[in-house]
């Protein structure tokens, strides 16, 4: 059972590595160009859908960067965790069982890092937001991941209509 366990990580995190490519220059950013969209992005879209005050955005905010930063830090550990072992096993190192076990440990104690920490961040806000603000805010992560999603999708399709027409275009001519 170990065994399959340990498979299917190794597997999941090779399948990361193999799936990651680099894009074209017109599609990369100045780094942390990215992060700092989205940061601002979250803002606005909690600011909204919390429907905050401007004192309840003066007592959330800071603390919402704080718990973002902790969140970052344990991210940023998972991902040093991943990269060592897709580079070990690009160099088709063996890995022992203890070795293996001692990175589930490692990767399954930071996401309980991460989860006590969100839990205590959630709890915490009860003394700034209402009930129904925390129960917005526990699955607003969850509900802007999917919505875009659902924006990459639309888009995706835009293109392919695009492109689309374009060929036919072409071909009246």
């Amino acid at each position: 059972m170990k065994l399959i366990i340990i498979t299917l990580f190794l597997t999941s995190l090779y399948s990361q590595e193999y799936r990651s490519h680099d894009h074209p220059d017109e599609f990369t950013m100045p780094k942390g160009h990215n992060r700092e969209k989205m940061e601002n992005m979250m803002v606005w879209k909690l600011t909204d859908r919390l429907e905050l005050t401007t004192e309840q955005a003066e007592k959330f905010f800071p603390e919402f960067r704080i718990h973002r930063n902790k969140q970052r830090s344990i991210m940023d550990k998972k991902m040093q965790i991943g990269e060592k072992i897709a580079k070990d096993i690009k160099k088709n190192k063996k890995m022992t069982t203890s070795e293996v076990n001692k990175i589930i440990e490692e990767d399954f104690d930071l996401e309980k890092e991460n989860n006590e920490s969100r839990k205590d961040f959630l709890l915490k806000m009860g003394k700034v937001l209402t009930p129904n603000q925390i129960a917005l805010l526990s699955v607003f992560k969850h509900n802007m991941i999917k919505e875009m999603e659902g924006d990459y999708k639309k888009h995706k399709k835009r293109g392919k209509k695009e492109k689309r027409n374009k060929k036919r275009m072409k071909s009246r001519f």
